[in-house]
């Protein structure tokens, strides 16, 4: 698989000299939990001795934005990044809501860039994911004014779709995949199979993927499925 290298486009900064704690999984994975109980050493310690040491302050980075906002590497990362690294969240679904794989993603250069990379790939079962989905969904939505719901699902989305197909392209929504028996497995065999080629070559760099799950308090967790 053809990977592109990087191109020049955040010059100030050596991202060989940095880490990258990269947080990646489908949409209502668990990806905020798990950044928000690591930041606040709530995380499990036998999942914390996994990361590197002293990254809970590290700026975090919305890897999905060049895609969503059409922007640039440089108009993602932190203005001033001092420390050694950065925690990237990544939806690993929203590239194929467009039919792309990984390296179609312009932010994958600043993970093939980056000097060390930590992939900790969250991977609920299909039923699990959906059902995150749908309530952080709900969740969501209730929160917004209903004007802007109305907004959202009849003017805004159907004009982006319209332009989309215009130009070739035919986004499907998130809740649509999820819908698709077989599209879950194939998503982690690709995210495992290009997060294989970011670490390789990287000293110190690994994969570790986990499964959400309940301790027992009843209190949101997450299970270590493998770590290389």
């Amino acid at each position: 698989m053809p990977l592109p290298r990087f191109g020049g486009l955040v010059p100030k900064i050596d991202l060989e000299k940095k880490t990258l704690l990269l947080v990646a999984g489908p949409s209502g994975a668990g990806k905020t939990v798990f950044i928000n109980q690591y930041r606040s050493r709530t995380l499990a310690p036998e999942l914390t001795r996994l990361l590197p040491a002293n990254a809970e302050r590290w700026p975090q980075i919305g890897a999905n934005d060049c895609m969503k906002r059409g922007v640039g590497i440089d108009r993602v990362l932190p203005r001033e990044w001092p420390a050694p690294g950065g925690i990237a969240h990544y939806d690993t679904a929203y590239v194929h809501r467009f039919g792309l794989g990984y390296e179609h993603d312009p932010v994958s250069e600043l993970f093939l860039n980056a000097g060390q990379v930590i992939v900790v790939s969250i991977r609920p079962p299909a039923e699990t994911l959906k059902a995150q989905f749908e309530a952080r969904t709900a969740r969501q939505r209730a929160a917004k004014k209903t004007s802007h719901v109305l907004w959202k699902d009849h003017v805004r989305r159907p004009i982006e779709r319209a332009i989309g197909r215009i130009k070739g392209i035919d986004p499907r929504d998130t809740g649509e995949l999820y819908r698709d028996a077989g599209w879950l497995n194939r998503c982690y065999d690709e995210w495992t199979t290009f997060a294989g080629h970011l670490i390789r070559g990287k000293p110190g760099s690994r994969l570790i993927a986990l499964e959400p799950c309940l301790d027992d308090r009843g209190n949101q967790s997450f299970r270590l499925i493998s770590a290389s």
